[in-house]
């Protein structure tokens, strides 16, 4: 069970950072 709500964690951790990149580069896109 740990195993799987850390595989879980990371997952949502990577996907979180995955969104603010793009919208980082969509925002400077709109910018630029």
């Amino acid at each position: 069970m740990i195993k799987v709500a850390s595989y879980l964690v990371i997952v949502m951790y990577v996907t979180f950072l995955t969104i603010l990149s793009y919208l980082d580069m969509g925002l400077f896109d709109s910018q630029n």
